[in-house]
């Protein structure tokens, strides 16, 4: 039988650890669906892209074996190529949102329709997006594949509204729960350490969080944890300029506080690694919206960071779908509206209670039964 060829689009050349993760689920849920696949990886900035499947490349030996990833530049006029010799365009997880390159995925979309090929919108969330002109190119997006995976219940219902149809659109968890339970029942080592790991991300345009105010505030949060901790380590989750390296910021908040025990991980690392760490930790507390996932999957003492809006953001639709969300009640604070309360943020993380994250292969499967409709 012949392999089947997957072409995936999305924001991979600007890649967070988050990105890595969900990479890392569709290809489990491909090799199940199709078997040993050929995938042609659209990217942003190939050489980037090139050292993440260096990294994480003995990761997928065991999630896709035998699956063969070849790197292309979406920029250049020769990906419709690579999308001409494809079976199935998709975008490949990550937000729809409110970005200019949302009108190179429609045209690699509207040129994969013009050959013919299937097209999917696979474990994506919607938003933030504000301007009519690129709410229609998502709308447009949406509308042109033949089928639309959403990785919570809020893009759902935002992808029916925008489209007045919910006929090929589902709901399951993002990509990035299959890279974490696969790493959680096959290669798990828990040595729970004395630490405390925290990701924070500088606040961006397309969020109303004010900068120096939440900084300000993340140095006493930091302050106040290596008085308890031996150890708070500061996490990135994105390691490249494009898209703000989380490390400068990170960086900038432990050197004003000058303590011997705050340490960034300034060295990249892959995949499993920082699954290790989040797992090891004896608390975490997250702010981007994977480092969030990973920790409440992975460790369950966490405390979360919300950047996005409180009703309608993507950390909410994460939080919704979890089966106990209660216990998150008293674990939040939106940073466009609360104020973090330091010494109530440390003791609940110190009384070591956890929310613990049923490991089973569910997401996968039903992954697996949808893309094999197509």
């Amino acid at each position: 039988m012949e392999k089947k060829t997957v072409c995936i689009l999305g924001w991979y050349g600007t890649e967070t650890l988050g990105d890595r993760a969900i990479l890392d689920g569709i290809l489990s849920a491909l090799y199940l669906a199709y078997g040993e696949c050929n995938i042609l990886l659209g990217s942003l900035y190939p050489f980037f892209t090139e050292r993440t499947i260096y990294e994480d490349g003995e990761i997928y030996k065991n999630t896709a074996p035998g699956c063969n990833i070849t790197i292309f530049d979406i920029k250049e006029k020769t990906r419709g190529h690579y999308i001409e010799k494809s079976d199935v365009v998709i975008m490949g997880g990550g937000p729809i949102m409110e970005l200019n390159l949302l009108y190179l995925i429609y045209n690699c979309f509207k040129n994969a329709k013009s050959y013919g090929k299937k097209i999917i919108v696979l474990g994506c969330g919607i938003g933030p997006l504000y301007s009519k002109r690129l709410s229609a190119v998502a709308k447009k997006i949406i509308s042109i594949a033949d089928m639309a995976i959403f990785r919570d219940k809020k893009s759902f219902d935002f992808a029916c509204k925008l489209t007045n149809s919910c006929n090929k659109y589902y709901v399951l968890e993002d990509p990035a729960v299959i890279s974490i339970q696969n790493y959680r029942e096959y290669h798990s080592i828990k040595d729970q350490c004395n630490y405390l790991a925290i990701n924070f991300r500088q606040p961006v345009t397309h969020y109303p969080v004010c900068s120096t105010k939440i900084m300000d505030e993340f140095r006493k949060v930091v302050l106040s944890a290596s008085n308890y901790y031996e150890y708070v380590k500061l996490v990135p989750m994105h390691t490249f300029y494009v898209g703000n390296d989380d490390r400068y910021y990170l960086t900038e908040i432990a050197s004003s506080l000058n303590r011997s025990n705050v340490k960034v991980l300034q060295k990249p690392f892959n995949l499993y690694s920082l699954y290790s760490i989040y797992e090891n930790a004896e608390a975490c507390i997250g702010m981007r919206y994977h480092s969030i996932v990973m920790q409440t999957l992975l460790n369950g003492n966490n405390y979360i960071l919300d950047y996005t809006n409180k009703d309608t953001g993507k950390i909410s639709g994460f939080m919704n779908m979890l089966d106990s969300p209660e216990f998150y009640n008293n674990r939040y604070a939106n940073l466009e509206n609360d104020a973090i309360d330091i010494n109530e943020c440390i003791k609940i993380l110190r009384g070591k209670n956890k929310y613990t994250y049923p490991i089973t292969d569910t997401v996968l499967w039903k992954y697996c039964d949808l893309l094999k409709k197509i």
